[in-house]
This record gives structure tokens, sequence and C-alpha cells, in this order.
């Protein structure tokens, strides 16, 4: 008898398990703004030239300004005759004090009357205001006594230009001399202001007394919003 020759076992490998994914790579920051070369000026963007454009366009005309000048005129003169003696000095601030002005912006006087000490008595010369002011017949006439700074407000009759007339509000001139200080240092705050001063007026938005974006405000917003966007090396530039 031969021997039966055992046979060979065949081992069989365990399957290799599946290769892990890759770890993901954290995502990468965008890079930091940096200045461009002295020799590279920054190419404004076509929205920049647009809004330049347009606030060139809604730049009063010579007609208008001096249209304008003769109402501030005629308003002084009332204010005069009806407060008479009690008249220190009296200032243009908002719009007409700062440039940021529109052709159908208001005009915005204060008036300082030192002696004029209690807040009856700031009501009391506003009121001498209103009554010479609708014997001249001027319209939309209004005593806005209630706000937070008490005004006379009216249109003046022969330039169609709203007035609005205060007395020793010391935070006139200083706002407005803020709102300067801030244009010379942010170039581009002029353009979006008057592109968005248009537009609130075309929506008749643009009166805090009925609820509207007055200009303080806007500046305020636009102000910081600019100075969150822009790089601190766009500010200075036009």
């Amino acid at each position: 008898c031969f021997a039966t020759r055992p046979q060979k076992m065949e081992v069989v490998a365990p399957p290799a398990p599946p290769l892990a994914p890759p770890p993901m790579a954290p995502p990468m920051a965008p890079p930091p703004l940096m200045p461009p070369a002295p020799h590279v000026r920054p190419l404004p963007t076509l929205l920049h030239r647009q809004l330049v454009r347009l606030s060139e366009l809604a730049e009063p005309s010579a007609a208008a300004q001096e249209m304008r000048h003769a109402a501030i005129a005629r308003v002084s003169r009332l204010v005069h005759c009806a407060l008479g003696q009690h008249v220190s000095t009296m200032h243009l601030f908002g719009s007409s004090n700062t440039g940021l002005l529109l052709p159908t912006s208001d005009i915005d006087i204060t008036v300082s009357a030192p002696g004029a000490k209690h807040p009856l008595q700031v009501l009391t010369l506003l009121q001498w205001i209103h009554d010479l002011a609708e014997e001249e017949c001027l319209p939309e006439l209004t005593l806005v006594s209630g706000a937070k700074v008490p005004i006379v407000t009216f249109i003046e009759d022969r330039s169609g230009l709203g007035v609005d007339v205060n007395v020793n509000s010391p935070n006139a001139l200083a706002t407005s001399a803020e709102v300067r200080s801030a244009l010379a240092q942010i170039p581009q705050l002029r353009p979006l202001m008057l592109a968005l001063k248009l537009a609130l007026a075309q929506a008749s938005l643009n009166k805090p007394r009925h609820g509207g974006v007055g200009s303080f405000l806007l500046f305020a917003m636009v102000r910081k919003a600019l100075e969150v966007i822009l790089p601190p090396w766009l500010r200075g530039t036009n």
C-alpha cells in the first residue's frame, strides 16, 4: 500500500481594515489687508466713482446757494425782530455748517440768548418767534415744545426751504464741529452721506420728529460702519 500524501492547507489572510481618511487641514485664514507699495495708489471702484459723481450732482447750484443765503438773511431779521435785545448771536448748524448740503436741506439756526437761563424762558422766546412768524403767515408753522431740544419750525415762503430755530443749544455747534472733523479724516464719508441723505429725503424719512433718520444719527451710523470696514491706511485717502 502506498501512503497517502498529506494535502497542504491554504491559509486565507483576513481582509485589511479600511484606510482612515487623512486629517482635514484647518481652514486657512484670509490674508490680512496690507497697505500698497508707496508708488501704487489704490484704484477706486466703479461704485465709489458713481457715489462721488452723485455727490457732485447733488450739490446746490450757485443760484440755489444765493437763494439760500437770502432766505437765511430774512429769517435772521425775523428772529431779531421777535427777540430784540434778548439775542446775543445766531449761528448756522447742521448741513449748512458742515457742507453736507442738498438743494432742499433745511436751514438750521441756533440762537444764543444769555438771559434765558430756565427752560420756560427758552420756550417764551420760541413762542415770540412763533407769533411773529404766524403774523407773516409762514406755512407749516409749528412750535415743537415737547422735544428734547424745543424748536420753531416753518417754511420760508420765498425760497420754500424748511427752517428750524432753537435757543441756547450748545450741542448744535459741537456736533457740527465733530462732523467737520470726521469729514477731514475720512473722505469716503462725504459721498456716502450725501447719497443716503438724498435717498432718505426722497422717501420722506429724513425728519426725526416724524420718525425718520436725522443727519447726525445718519452720520454716526455711517462713520462707525466705515471705521469697521476700512483699514486704517485707507481712511485718509480720497
